[in-house]
């Protein structure tokens, strides 16, 4: 350890743990040493590569910026400020900025859902996005949804893949097809400029429940149900029985027929500073360059739980996709999960991803912002976490509403983000899981769903 005076440019703090140091926090703690707040990891505190950042003094302070790198990319620098570009605010532009809603109405399952049957329903987030090709756009989602285990076993059972559609970012949502079966989860779904329809998402042991024709777990009216049951899903369960649990589809539009293949992850070691890889990679999510080359966020898992999200590429959606940084988790600068990758217009890479600095996320602000130059078009570039004050995160689990009130504390999770672009890219809408805190009578996980909230345009 040591200790001695700094700069803005220079940690106050820094110092390597000993051997027998042991923490209870994750495996990420943070200390408050000689003014500056330093977060500390099993194998250091702060500094370079492999480290997480230190939050300067000054990051508490008034916030300058010297060029756009500064802003994030999501912003110009102007004489010191950063000008941010639309849909983004805050001192470095790391955060969406919204348009307050008159109430936080549930996108998937529905308000309109009965009580009884949305205490069954369960909605973990879903993935939007536009097809242009007709006289109007249309919104199609692919949603995560399942069955609560309010018991003592799992928090959800039975999820499948649910095709929603509608004509405005904020629904109303109309069921339209099942996509994939039980039990199937993490979609990333795009859609290009001709109507070509690519979907990522993870499946395991692909199954029909015995009650599948009845279940209610859907949020679908029973009638509208047992019509998508019978018209059978998309993807059929033989589609989906490989090991590796990655699969990507392709079609020439939403209504199929779909071709599905596993898609492999190489270069992630079994090891990484001496802690084993659990040995599944998931929450995939993608962007296609201009080149064709694909970039791939996702998430590896180690044997004690830790999550950490990287990079890959290949030359094409079905892979193999070379894994970037295999072991550096500091790639966002925090633990964390389910990215969210999209390209800007001016060509630069950018994320959003669920924080595990704190469990569940940082206070109120789940989500952090990530972002790389992509100076040569192809994916390779460097990454760098967010600049913003103290971490400050992207969006928050406390939603501000149009009458100045907000939802407080009414939130206590809010993961799995996603975007909507229009076509110029510019960000119009932002998904999201939503879980109350407060579990329903009798139930032990508060009611989660999926909810879409516009940004402000400018």
């Amino acid at each position: 350890s040591g200790s001695g005076s700094g700069s803005d440019s220079e940690p106050l703090w820094v110092g390597t743990l000993s051997d027998s140091f042991s923490m209870s926090c994750g495996d990420v703690c943070l200390l408050l040493a000689a003014g500056a707040l330093a977060a500390v990891t099993p194998t250091g505190i702060a500094g370079g590569a492999g480290r997480l950042p230190v939050a300067h003094e000054s990051d508490f302070g008034e916030y300058r910026c010297t060029t756009n790198d500064d802003c994030e990319r999501l912003g110009e620098c102007v004489s010191g400020s950063c000008v941010c570009h639309p849909g983004f605010t805050g001192p470095s532009c790391a955060q969406l900025a919204f348009v307050p809603p008159d109430e936080v109405i549930s996108a998937w399952p529905p308000s309109s859902v009965a009580a009884g049957d949305r205490g069954l329903a369960y909605g973990w987030g879903f993935s939007v996005a536009a097809d242009r090709t007709g006289a109007s756009t249309v919104l199609h989602a692919v949603g995560n949804v399942g069955c609560y285990g309010n018991g003592d076993g799992p928090q959800v059972t039975n999820t499948f893949l649910l095709h929603l559609t509608a004509t405005d970012p904020e629904g109303p949502w109309t069921p339209a097809g099942i996509v994939a079966p039980t039990t199937t989860f993490n979609p990333h779904l795009r859609i290009g400029a001709s109507g070509e329809t690519i979907l990522f998402f993870r499946g395991t042991s692909p199954a029909a429940p015995a009650n599948w024709t009845d279940q209610v777990c859907s949020g679908v009216p029973a009638a509208d149900w047992k019509r998508l049951v019978a018209a059978g899903p998309y993807i059929t369960p033989d589609q989906i029985t490989d090991p590796i649990g990655n699969f990507v589809s392709h079609a020439s539009t939403m209504s199929g027929p779909w071709t599905t293949r596993p898609f492999e992850i190489v270069g992630q070691p079994a090891t990484c500073t001496n802690r084993s890889v659990i040995g599944h990679n998931s929450n995939p999510s993608a962007v296609i360059l201009s080149s064709g080359v694909v970039v791939l966020a996702y998430r590896y898992t180690f044997t004690s739980g830790s999550e950490s999200v990287n990079i890959a590429v290949a030359q094409n959606v079905s892979g193999p996709f070379e894994a970037m940084w295999p072991c550096n988790y500091s790639l966002t600068g925090t633990w964390g999960e389910d990215p969210f990758v999209w390209q800007a217009p001016d060509g630069t890479l950018h994320m959003l991803y669920h924080c595990m600095r704190y469990g569940h996320g940082v206070p109120n602000s789940p989500g952090l912002h990530a972002w790389s130059a992509n100076r040569n078009g192809d994916g390779r570039d460097e990454w760098h976490a967010t600049t913003s004050p103290g971490h400050r995160g992207a969006y928050p689990t406390n939603i501000s509403l149009a009458n100045g009130s907000s939802t407080g504390l009414r939130f206590n999770r809010r993961e799995r983000p996603d975007i909507l672009f229009d076509v110029s890219g510019q960000p119009i809408a932002f998904y999201s899981a939503l879980q109350q805190t407060t579990p329903p009578p009798g139930g032990k996980w508060g009611w989660s769903f999926s909810y879409g909230q516009r940004l402000q345009s400018k």
